[in-house]
């Protein structure tokens, strides 16, 4: 899980232009260092301080990556500027320093569109409570008449999203049309994760929201054979090739990329999520009950069979009661921690 700065738990308060993040691999760092407090742990990356190094977690897993505005991530050297680079513990063997320029050059305009104003709601959200999390313009996969709604957040930089959609597949390979899978757009690095956030937006408006996600993040991080590279995955020309390739009509997927809708709708999921308490990704809401990380199935599924119980319970075989039923879970659910 990839945390953002600001909110409950320390790091230092949005700004318009944040300094990117380095990112530790493979250790579990946490502690304050450079200007703030930052937490690290399973399956967790911690984002701290000022001076463009947040160091957090990312234990169990032997491979880590980083971003520095020197070039410089633990966890492996980047390019320089505000590149990426992969490794083991310490620095890692691909990548070299210098050279590259920033992930989008050929249209910054898309990577500088999020408010500075959104600011994480205090505390920590609840996991025996109910939040609203509306589906509204989202990518989903699985019928309206699912008895359990599953929303969770996705950025293109975080390897533990793909992950959990893995694990997610599994579970509604399970259970069937029991369960539909929700997926929100939540930024953690600025600099990186707006263009992609764009792009899947269009890609949902011609009705390949979920797929086009899945295929991203795979050839982000190496989940799957692909065409595009890790690195350039997160870029518009690699956005662009993972487009065609799944058949987009591209005339209409390069102007939602540009729009002003779509800008609004990631910045709609920004707030949304922030308001919910959201520092972090991933996060899921499961029928509204909250629960953070890349957790295993074996986690999951109960929590899943709570819920799932509960809606036969309250909506029985009846398609329409199964189609209200989400929306019944969002009207009386908290709006924050």
């Amino acid at each position: 899980m990839r945390r953002r700065p600001g909110g409950a738990r320390g790091g230092h308060s949005d700004a318009a232009t944040p300094p990117p993040p380095v990112d530790v691999g493979g250790a579990g760092y946490g502690g304050a260092a450079y200007g703030g407090d930052g937490y690290g742990g399973l399956d967790e990356v911690g984002m701290l301080g000022d001076d463009g190094m947040w160091i957090g977690g990312l234990m169990g897993d032997a491979d880590g990556y980083g971003f520095g505005s020197g070039g410089l991530g633990l966890g492996g050297v980047g390019y320089g500027g505000s590149g990426v680079g992969y490794g083991t513990i310490g620095l890692g063997s691909y990548g070299g320093i210098g050279g590259a320029a920033p992930p989008d050059p050929d249209d910054a305009a898309l990577t500088s569109y999020l408010p500075g104003d959104i600011v994480v709601a205090k505390g920590t959200p609840d996991p025996r409570a109910v939040y609203a999390v509306p589906v509204a313009h989202s990518p989903v996969s699985g019928p309206d008449t699912a008895r359990v709604t599953i929303v969770t957040s996705v950025e293109i930089d975080d390897p533990f999203s793909v992950r959990l959609l893995e694990t997610l597949d599994k579970l509604t390979k399970d259970l069937g049309d029991d369960v539909r899978v929700v997926l929100k757009n939540f930024i953690v690095h600025r600099r990186t994760a707006q263009v992609a956030a764009l792009a899947f937006c269009a890609a949902n408006r011609q009705g390949q929201g979920y797929p086009y996600v899945r295929s991203v993040l795979s050839a982000r991080h190496g989940r799957a054979p692909s065409s595009v590279t890790d690195v350039t995955a997160r870029t518009l020309a690699g956005l662009r090739t993972l487009a065609q390739e799944l058949g987009l009509e591209m005339v209409q997927w390069e102007a939602d990329v540009r729009s002003p809708g779509c800008r609004d709708e990631v910045i709609a999921d920004q707030r949304l999520l922030s308001s919910l308490g959201a520092s972090a990704v991933p996060w899921s809401w499961i029928n509204g009950r909250w629960m953070s990380g890349n957790q295993p199935i074996e986690k999951l599924r109960p929590l899943v069979d709570e819920e799932l119980a509960k809606a036969k319970k309250a909506a029985g075989s009846s398609k329409s009661k199964r189609r209200a039923y989400y929306d019944g879970v969002v009207r009386r659910g908290k709006t924050a921690p």
